[in-house]
């Protein structure tokens, strides 16, 4: 009979435990199930959250083209017979779309250019004037910086624009500025930053060091200094890459910094000059423009 009490007893507390290690069991699995699906709702959150500042950069993007400016500087020093055809290929383009147009001469010494310089049928065409900076020649990386500052400490009242740079030594297509800034505003939208760089220069006997097709534009490692389009936002980072090796200091800092350098694969813009600082007898240019 004790026997049978204690085989009961035992049976009973078995029974029991088992119903406490089911209890146990359950609650831990009920536990992780909470945890699983906290941790969804966190990712799900997290990727909607993703999704609308994706969308609102997307939103401040399409906004800001519609705003979106440019100013045109040309660097000049000597070489008039470069130099007045640059003039008359870019008067012959769609520069009234610019807001500003400056050109920037580093001290020319030169009669004929220095005349070019106050020619009012280059530099006071209607709605393509020109405002002319006559500096003391302090050389190509100094009076590069000095007229990207003019610029900016010129505009402090515009916050949104473009810059777009050029030599004196290129021809130009007739709607250069238009398309410009129209594959800026693609390549924003691709990267959504502004610290990116874009030519219209894709000569085919240099840079050619494609990283990325993006149908109307390239990623490439490098471009030359011919043509420069970027961002206000973006200025001093240039200033800071000219600083240290001209158009290669931007290039080497850009790469360095993984940041895209955009050139679009119909050039808008040719170089022609075959004497220059950084050219004797050999031009980087596009045979295909």
């Amino acid at each position: 009979m004790k026997k049978t009490q204690l085989l009961l007893a035992l049976k009973k507390n078995l029974e029991y435990q088992q119903k406490l290690n089911i209890s146990k069991k359950y609650r831990e699995e009920q536990q992780k199930c909470q945890e699983l699906e906290e941790q969804q709702k966190r990712q799900e959150l997290e990727e909607q959250q993703k999704r609308q500042e994706l969308e609102e950069q997307q939103k401040m993007s399409r906004l800001n083209s519609a705003s979106l400016k440019i100013i045109l500087l040309i660097r000049s020093y000597n070489r008039p017979e470069y130099f007045e055809k640059t003039l008359k290929s870019v008067l012959d383009a769609d520069i009234d779309l610019c807001i500003k147009r400056y050109i920037y001469d580093d001290g020319s010494d030169d009669e004929t250019t220095i005349n070019l310089l106050t020619n009012n049928e280059y530099i006071n065409v209607n709605k393509k004037e020109f405002y002319v900076i006559r500096s003391v020649n302090e050389g190509c990386k100094i009076s590069y910086i000095k007229a990207l500052e003019y610029i900016k400490n010129d505009n402090t009242d515009l916050s949104n624009y473009l810059i777009c740079t050029i030599d004196n030594d290129i021809i130009a297509k007739p709607n250069f500025i238009s398309i410009l800034i129209n594959e800026y505003i693609n390549a924003y939208n691709k990267y959504l930053t502004f610290d990116i760089l874009l030519t219209g220069f894709n000569p085919k006997n240099a840079h050619v060091n494609m990283i990325e097709d993006n149908g109307s534009f390239y990623r490439k490692s490098s471009c030359g200094g011919v043509n420069f389009v970027f961002h206000i936002n973006f200025i001093d980072f240039i200033i800071s890459g000219w600083n240290l090796f001209l158009d290669w200091g931007v290039v080497d800092e850009m790469n360095r910094q993984d940041m895209p350098i955009c050139c679009l694969k119909k050039s808008v813009i040719n170089h022609f000059g075959y004497f220059g600082l950084n050219s004797n007898g050999y031009a980087d240019n596009d045979s295909e423009f």
